[in-house]
């Protein structure tokens, strides 16, 4: 399964090489060792959600398509393959200037390649996510419908973002406040994935992305800090609301400046979370999962089913 970008049809014959041969490969002795500490931290996220999953899927193997597409993909064999593209799309992202950030800067100046870091590890548990959620299984027991295949993006995308947010946590959690942590996961997030060219329509399953990162900002507002926090899916809490109402601000903050750097006639994601949510697809999504879910947790062994009595049961994803 391929996330984000292109069908599995698109084939593309470009030579195939493992991460240390790619890495072994790069000449310029500077952007190797950013690569290696962008990986380094995709590695030490991979393996935190293998140990939340129980390893029924252990940590799989990176592989580089020597291409300059920006692409991922899960292999049912057991790996994951990325385009040199990705990697470099995500290593020479240009985000706005701290005091245009929602974040405290102080969290980024830790590392100028912190947001590469995040963005690159929540593209490779998203498509880890694929593997030990035992998606591959599932479509070949459904079928290849648009909701089931839509159903395990919504998954991979939530898995994900949950993953790279407690990565953050474990690196700064007891320097910045919870909610710094949040707003860093959720614009890193952004500007990696809204910078990509082709996820601002409907490519394949793959809904817009700017209806993923709806949801992906809900799964930020939700997803407890840690077991003394008492989930709270429907925001009933006073505590969640206000981080609700403070991550909405960051999604806002991250698309205005990203109109101003580029078309600022367009309406861009404003008009689109809009229909989004005019149209129930905020909704419909959900239902389509419940579906799903059941199945996944069935040939997974991980908790995710969502159709029983407490809809929400599969909270510590």
């Amino acid at each position: 399964m391929e996330i984000l970008m292109q069908d599995f049809i698109d084939i593309d014959d470009a030579i195939i090489v493992s991460l240390d041969e790619y890495v072994d490969s790069i000449s310029d002795s500077s952007y190797r060792g950013r690569v290696l500490d962008v990986f380094n931290n995709v590695r030490e996220c991979l393996d935190r959600l293998s140990r939340r999953a129980g390893r029924t899927v252990g940590v799989p193997d990176i592989r580089v398509k020597l291409s300059d597409k920006k692409t991922a993909e899960a292999n049912p064999l057991g790996s994951i393959v990325l385009t040199r593209g990705i990697i470099d799309h995500c290593l020479s992202l240009k985000t706005p200037a701290f005091q245009e950030r929602p974040e405290d800067p102080a969290l980024f100046a830790l590392d100028p390649d912190l947001a590469a870091m995040l963005g690159m590890a929540w593209i490779v548990s998203h498509e880890y996510a694929h593997l030990y959620r035992a998606h591959h299984a599932v479509e070949a027991f459904l079928g290849s419908e648009v909701y089931v295949l839509r159903a395990f993006e919504h998954d991979a995308d939530l898995v994900a973002a949950a993953a790279v947010f407690r990565q953050l946590q474990s690196i700064v959690g007891f320097l910045f406040p919870d909610i710094q942590v949040r707003q860093c996961t959720l614009s890193s997030i952004y500007w990696i994935v809204r910078t990509l060219p082709d996820t601002h329509d409907r490519t394949g399953v793959h809904p817009p992305f700017s209806e993923r990162f709806f949801q992906i900002l809900l799964k930020l507002v939700t997803v407890v800090t840690d077991g003394s926090e008492i989930y709270d899916p429907d925001c009933l809490r006073h505590e969640t609301q206000v981080r609700r109402e403070l991550l909405i601000k960051t999604a806002v903050a991250c698309e205005k400046a990203h109109k101003g750097c580029n078309d600022r006639s367009s309406k861009g994601y404003f008009s689109e979370w809009q229909d989004y949510i005019e149209r129930n697809g905020h909704t419909d999504i959900i239902y389509d999962w419940m579906k799903v879910s059941p199945h996944v947790e069935r040939f997974s062994g991980t908790i995710a089913d969502m159709s029983r009595q407490n809809p929400y049961r599969g909270k510590i994803l």
